[in-house]
């Protein structure tokens, strides 16, 4: 059926819900903004933003995609507390390139074993893709990441709720990130991949 079939039907109200329903949030979202989200998270936490220092990033590991100006990183995370590992990813979009190293880039070598450089991200600007596999990440913030275009890989089979007691796990359907994600966030930042 046709949008204009609707309308004869229902009027234009319907198609203004369904364009509601079905509309991103937002086109997509650079890190800072996913920060952003998390840092104003309601309720406030405990164990995201103020607990990355038990978090080391045992593994870091580059993938350029120069020709699409991409940089995919994949990190290894592992929790002080339970010393457990997962795995936060970036996809990195708008990312230039540079064939020769100079004073304005910074290089770094690539998983193929070659040295690349790079302008350094702008956590403001260069829109970002985001993934970790904990169970955080998976229940607060993969569906409303997957809504603003900055969830990376296939979409998770969504989380049903088993109980109405307690209160939603991210009542302001907000985008964001974990704690892996943002203590992984800060090791690019110190090597100087990423800057504000």
């Amino acid at each position: 059926m046709n949008g204009k079939y609707y309308k004869l039907i229902r009027g234009a109200r319907i198609l203004q819900q369904m364009e509601r329903e079905t509309a991103p949030l937002t086109e997509e979202s650079t890190l800072r903004q996913l920060d952003t989200n998390t840092r104003q998270f309601q309720p406030p936490s405990q164990k995201r933003q103020h607990a990355t220092g038990p978090v080391n990033i045992v593994q870091v590991q580059t993938i350029p995609f120069a020709p699409s100006g991409e940089l995919k990183v994949e990190c290894v995370a592992r929790s002080g507390e339970s010393g457990k590992t997962y795995h936060p990813i970036f996809m990195f979009q708008n990312v230039q390139y540079e064939q020769d190293d100079s004073q304005q880039n910074v290089s770094f070598t690539g998983h193929d074993g070659q040295e690349h450089h790079i302008i350094p991200i702008s956590l403001a600007k260069n829109n970002v893709k985001v993934r970790c596999d904990c169970l955080d990440f998976y229940h607060r913030f993969f569906p409303y990441n997957n809504r603003d275009k900055s969830l990376y890989g296939n979409v998770p089979r969504p989380y049903v709720r088993k109980t109405t007691t307690h209160a939603p796990a991210n009542p302001q359907q907000k985008p964001g990130v974990c704690k892996h994600l943002l203590a992984a966030a800060e090791a690019l930042s110190q090597t100087g991949l990423l800057v504000n």
